[in-house]
């Protein structure tokens, strides 16, 4: 069906059992669909690469008929000029969601947290470790977590008293996340690549130690007792 659109004719189309569309004969290739729910919808109808497409406009309503003849023509001079607008639409969306978990607690947020509850079973463990020590890097893009940043962190927590081994376990904690950004595309390179952010050592030897007086008072007793029995 083809008719000149107007404000008053949509306004009077009525919903129907099956969507129908009406083409506009003012913009060749500018359509109304009206929706069982009564929602009328403008589109593009044109075609690329020899592929027949459809690109949403948008509503009637957030668009008057004169509004939408305009857009019509203007992404029908996109495509004129060789352009795909609806691959084009797509692509700035990926890109959009791309760049909302570009930082380190939108990647945790959007990607590594439902991974890690479908995936690990102490799961929470994680969490708790990075919230801890590196909630003050969530507003961070991922490309600017540094050795260099890393390297602040750590010596400022070595100065709170934390030792090597659970410095080494939050450092694990955050290069699993930064593997994980590598292998989605949001990193191009693990910033702790090429050892740039080394493990700490870890003394694992036994340590030494000295009874108090206390201690030592109640040791003494406790032999001779064994010795007069």
């Amino acid at each position: 069906m083809a008719d000149r659109l107007t404000n008053s004719s949509i306004n009077a189309l009525p919903p129907k059992a099956r969507r129908y569309e009406i083409s506009d004969i003012d913009v060749r290739g500018l359509r109304l669909r009206v929706s069982p729910d009564g929602s009328k919808t403008y589109y593009i109808l044109y075609r690329h690469d020899g592929q027949r497409r459809r690109f949403r406009l948008g509503r009637h309503g957030e668009l008057t008929v004169a509004s939408a003849r305009k857009l019509a023509r203007a992404k029908l001079g996109e495509v004129a000029g060789g352009t795909d607008v609806q691959a084009e639409r797509k692509a700035a969306r990926v890109q959009a969601e791309k760049d909302k978990a570009s930082t380190l607690g939108g990647f945790l947020e959007r990607h590594y947290w439902p991974h890690v509850e479908a995936e690990h079973k102490r799961g929470d463990l994680t969490r708790s470790v990075i919230e801890r020590e590196f909630g003050h890097l969530l507003d961070k893009q991922l490309t600017d977590i540094t050795p260099l940043v890393m390297t602040r962190w750590r010596r400022n927590r070595l100065g709170d008293g934390l030792d090597a081994s659970t410095l080494n376990r939050a450092r694990g904690a955050l290069s699993g996340v930064l593997s994980r950004a590598v292998e989605w595309g949001y990193l191009d390179r693990h910033p702790f690549a090429n050892r740039q952010f080394k493990r700490l050592s870890e003394d694992n030897r036994p340590k030494v130690r000295y009874l108090s007086k206390e201690e030592e008072r109640r040791f003494r007793l406790a032999l001779r007792d064994r010795d007069e029995r």
